[in-house]
């Protein structure tokens, strides 16, 4: 897939953003933007994406379409094709055991016909069934934990720092 990269810094009107984390860097913040889609012909569209604290430079990169939502559509797929090719992992919410790729789902190509579109769909169906024996069992332990949703989570007490000087004195005095 070839995107074509665009020179601007800023996204006139964003549609949808995202912060998420490097795993490697999670102090590092790396913002995801989405831009509305634009006309720039009869049947031509371009969402303009923009990536900030990924590399170096902002990433600016215009995904094409027939229409608006065709656009829409191949943008996410274009801000997840970068974050892929970077071969990083990424957390978002404070999460990279089920974020997988910031959380950017996986857009699935159509125009193959009906029959098409029902494998995919089927495998899909599989592939969740299969992966939610997989999660379930961190799920149950994050919410044993006193952890609830990936996004509230937090460190054990034992790991925390006291708030205060004082804090910590009375732990230490405590029995």
């Amino acid at each position: 897939m070839r995107w074509s990269k665009a020179n601007f810094q800023k996204i006139d009107r964003v549609v949808a953003r995202r912060v998420i984390t490097a795993v490697d860097e999670p102090k590092k913040r790396i913002r995801l933007s989405l831009g509305t889609p634009r006309r720039v012909a009869r049947n031509e569209w371009q969402c303009p994406i923009l990536i900030d604290g990924l590399e170096k430079a902002p990433i600016a990169d215009l995904a094409p379409g027939a229409d608006s939502l065709q656009a829409l559509i191949l943008g996410v797929r274009c801000i997840r094709w970068h974050l892929k090719r970077s071969g990083r992992r990424f957390a978002w919410l404070g999460d990279s055991e089920l974020a997988g790729i910031g959380g950017i789902p996986y857009e699935v190509p159509t125009g193959f016909g009906k029959e098409f579109d029902l494998r995919i769909e089927r495998a899909i169906e599989r592939e969740v069934r299969n992966a939610r024996k997989f999660r379930a069992p961190i799920l149950r332990r994050w919410f044993a934990e006193g952890q609830g949703t990936p996004g509230a989570r937090k460190a054990p007490k034992e790991n925390r720092r006291p708030k205060s000087v004082s804090a910590a004195r009375a732990r230490k005095s405590d029995p």
